[in-house]
This record gives structure tokens, sequence and C-alpha cells, in this order.
């Protein structure tokens, strides 16, 4: 897990905590915010991290305006070309099933280990072949185990008919899922 701080306000998220590969003692650290979390970044004018096992430090954000701005642009590109909202009128989404997709194997060992449950919501950036492009986080299940797994099999597995235009042709498109990570037993 891991304790955030903006400013005065504190914050737990979940965090998974991995080697990066060819970096001697260099970690990556993958915080789960949540809406709220997300919100009150935006603003903040200073950050203190602790990731149980991992990290602890404290930093000045400053003027951050102008990044967000351009995220925000950026995301707005990404909602129009993978039609995201559906503002581009089509005549069928991408479909998929992603039922069978998953295994009692692909439970994470820690998760299992922790008993960590919960049900990850995601959308799947699919292209004109119906290869799956991007997997990003909509709603995390508390665990960044749990999210960070459920992408991965979606990206290494799932197979899609693309999105067709009303042209009749195959064009980019965007699919919502849940799944859910419950215990048996």
């Amino acid at each position: 897990g891991a304790t955030l701080q903006f400013d005065q306000a504190s914050y737990h998220a979940s965090a998974l905590s991995y080697p990066l590969a060819g970096k001697k003692k260099r970690v990556a650290h993958l915080i789960n915010l949540d809406e709220a979390q997300s919100r009150a970044i935006r603003t903040a004018k200073s950050l203190k991290i602790d990731v149980r096992e991992g990290i602890e430090d404290e930093f000045a954000l400053g003027d951050m305006s102008a990044i967000w701005s351009g995220l925000d642009k950026c995301a707005e590109r990404l909602v129009d070309t993978w039609n995201i909202d559906g503002r581009t009128p089509i005549a069928s989404g991408p479909k998929g099933d992603l039922q069978g997709l998953f295994s009692p194997q692909d439970y994470p060992v820690t998760a299992h280990r922790e008993d960590q449950q919960g049900t990850t919501t995601f959308i799947i950036l699919i292209d004109e072949k119906g290869t799956p492009r991007d997997c990003t986080l909509l709603g995390t299940s508390g665990s960044a185990l749990l999210d960070s797994r459920s992408c991965g099999v979606i990206m290494d597995r799932a197979k899609f008919t693309p999105a067709i235009g009303l042209d009749g042709k195959p064009m980019k498109g965007s699919h919502s899922q849940r799944i859910t990570w419950r215990l048996e037993g």
C-alpha cells in the first residue's frame, strides 16, 4: 500500500512495486489513485509519498497547470481517435468475448496470500485489425496487483472483432469491461 499527502490532505492507495529490467536496485511503483485523489493532485503544491517497503519522499510540485492542460488535450485526442465517447456514429462497436480468458492460475500469488479481492474496471483500445492496443484502468479493485494483472491478461490473450464504421470499414474503437477477482472457498 501507499500513503500519499497532497498539501495537508492524506490519502491511502494501493501500490505495486516491481524491479526495473536491467536496472540494479531500481524499482518502479505503480500507485492507483481514485477519482478524488486524482482531482486533489491537480491543484496540490506539494506531494509526500510513502510506499510500504519502497520509497518515502517529499517534494514541491510548483505550478503544474500547463502540464495538466497538456495532459487534458492529449486525453481529448485519445477520446476522439478511439471514439471512446461515441461521438462518431458507427455501424457496430468492437466485439470480444472475455469469458474463459482468465484462469485460476492468473490470480497473483501475493494477492491470494493477502486475501485481496475486488472488481477492476478498464477500457480497452482496439485497432482496425481487432488487436488490443491499450488497457487503461477506470476503476480500481483496491489492489494494484489485481488491476495490473487484469490488463496484462487482456493485452496478452484477448481477441476482438474491430468496430465497423458507417462506411463498412474497420475502425478504431473502445470496449469497457469489468473483471471481478474473487477467492473461492
